[in-house]
């Protein structure tokens, strides 16, 4: 399952002494009124100029109270735990071993933790300050990000496709293109995307795979909280060819800009009629696109960045004809020349 994530990254700058500074924050954006899962909330902290026996502080505060308030939570921390879990615990107090470096935090909040079940918007802070060997406060060390969680009733489906792309939800399939925001019930689904899609008769999408790594185009996924999801699709152009004369070969689909390898065989075949009988043949030229010549062989080479329509070039071969037409030539010659000499008369010898 992939949960559509709310991203915050915060640039850092320079890194000062006794510092912290909240890298990346992830949180679902909706989760439905009903779910009674914890909500989980990722992120990476980084801190520098901590001293000896230092300790990070990590929580979440209820903004929708005033003052704000620490809101219970389970927390994990690596590579330093927090040391006050796993027992439930509205901070996670974090001793640090060396003087700068980053934690990555898993807080769950909500659902059987404490319920925020009002829908709409729940404002929260996730909040992080270094303390001394004495538990004091570091000055300047306080860092703080807010962001919302939104409760709905039911969780919510986005599904991006090419807008030629229908996607099926529980084997009924929607209107062609993405979805954005379909809501689902809490539980178990199946989702489809066909594996092939015609733009055109010379192009096509092919599936290629989900954006979570999944490689089918049929796949479930379990939804407590809105569930995002890309399908990536590979664009296929046609090759097309034409011979009047022999086998062709590598006529089909190729994914963009790939190379396709096409050739006929035989590259030669005997001429109709009687030159063919004196050895007259047929042979290949060529192959031409729109009057263009790609390759002067059988055998070629192209790439699929477009659709592609070849045809094979043959033209007649008299090279045998004209050799055994010399050759009869000659004998003829030959021939003409000896009866002539037969039927010469031969001359006398004169008396003395």
């Amino acid at each position: 399952m992939c949960l559509l994530l709310f991203i915050i990254t915060l640039s850092s700058t320079n890194v000062h002494a006794q510092s912290t500074n909240i890298i990346e924050l992830v949180n679902p954006i909706h989760v439905p009124i009903t779910s009674q899962n914890p909500i989980l909330v990722s992120a990476n902290v980084s801190y520098a100029g901590a001293g000896q026996n230092y300790t990070l502080i990590v929580g979440l505060l209820d903004q929708d109270v005033t003052p704000p308030v620490p809101v219970s939570a389970i927390a994990t921390a690596s590579p330093y735990p927090c040391v006050n879990q796993p027992s439930l615990n509205p901070l996670c107090a974090i001793r640090l071993q060396n003087a700068s470096g980053y934690e990555s935090l898993q807080i769950k909040v909500g659902g059987i933790l404490g319920n925020h079940s009002i829908q709409g918007a729940w404002n929260l802070a996730l909040s992080v300050v270094l303390l001394d060997a004495n538990n004091n406060p570091v000055e300047n060390s306080r860092s703080s990000v807010p962001f919302q969680i939104f409760f709905t009733p039911t969780p919510l489906l986005f599904v991006k496709v090419p807008f030629s792309v229908s996607v099926s939800v529980d084997g009924i399939a929607q209107l062609p293109g993405p979805i954005d925001g379909a809501p689902l019930t809490v539980g178990q689904h199946s989702l489809s995307v066909p594996t092939l899609v015609n733009v055109s008769d010379t192009a096509r999408l092919r599936f290629d795979h989900w954006s979570d790594g999944s490689l089918s185009p049929t796949r479930s996924v379990y939804a407590q909280s809105d569930v995002g999801l890309e399908a990536f699709y590979v664009t296929q152009h046609s090759l097309m060819l034409n011979s009047s004369i022999g086998v062709t070969s590598g006529a089909g689909w190729y994914d963009s800009n790939s190379t396709a390898t096409f050739s006929v065989s035989p590259n030669s075949a005997p001429l109709p009629g009687m030159m063919g009988m004196l050895g007259a043949r047929l042979t290949v030229q060529g192959w031409y696109e729109n009057g263009s010549l790609i390759t002067s062989s059988s055998t070629g080479t192209i790439s699929m960045d477009q659709a592609h329509t070849l045809v094979a070039s043959w033209q007649p071969d008299y090279t045998i004809p004209e050799a055994v037409t010399v050759v009869i030539a000659i004998i003829i010659v030959a021939i003409g020349y000896i009866t002539l000499k037969k039927r010469s008369p031969s001359k006398k010898p004169k008396s003395s």
